[in-house]
C-alpha cells in the first residue's frame, strides 16, 4: 500500500459502504479525496475528524471495533481503490464533487444548512451532498 496519507482509506472505506459494494466504497472515498484538495490535508487528517466517519471515531458505533478478515472480497475492494481507483483519471468521480453524504439509517444531518448543499447522487443506502458555497 503506499504511504501518502492512505493507511486508513481502505479500513474507512470497508467500515463506512462495503454493504454497498464497490460503487458506494468508491463514493466513498471521492467524498474523502475532495475534502482533502478543498481543506489541502490529508486522507488519514479527514478519516479521522471527529464525528465526520463515525465508524472511525465515533463512541459507541458498532464498527468501531470492526476489522476485515485478510480474505474478505470487500477488503480487498478497498485496497484496490485506495491504491488504484481513487487517482486513476479514468475513474469517474460518480459523486459530482460530493464532500458530504449521509446515510439512511438517520435523518437529515441537522448540523448542515440544506439550503447550501445539493444532493448529487443516491448509491445504495448513501445519499451525497456537494456544499453550494
Amino acid at each position: 500500500m503506499k504511504s501518502n496519507g492512505f493507511e486508513l482509506l481502505p479500513l474507512c472505506l470497508w467500515r463506512e459502504a462495503r454493504g454497498v459494494g464497490y460503487k458506494g466504497m468508491l463514493a466513498v472515498a471521492f467524498v474523502l479525496k475532495n475534502r482533502v484538495e478543498k481543506r489541502r490535508t490529508s486522507y488519514d487528517v479527514e478519516v479521522m475528524r471527529p464525528w465526520q466517519f463515525s465508524s472511525m471515531t465515533a463512541k459507541g458505533d458498532p464498527q468501531l471495533n470492526k476489522y476485515p478478515l485478510h480474505n474478505d472480497p470487500m477488503w480487498h475492494t478497498a485496497q484496490q481503490i485506495a491504491d488504484l481507483d481513487l487517482n486513476n483519471p479514468n475513474v469517474k468521480d460518480l459523486t459530482d464533487g460530493a464532500t458530504l453524504y449521509y446515510d439512511d439509517s438517520i435523518d437529515f444531518p441537522r448540523s448542515w444548512d440544506e439550503h447550501k448543499v445539493e444532493e448529487t447522487v443516491k448509491i445504495g443506502r448513501l445519499n451525497f451532498f456537494k456544499e453550494l458555497v
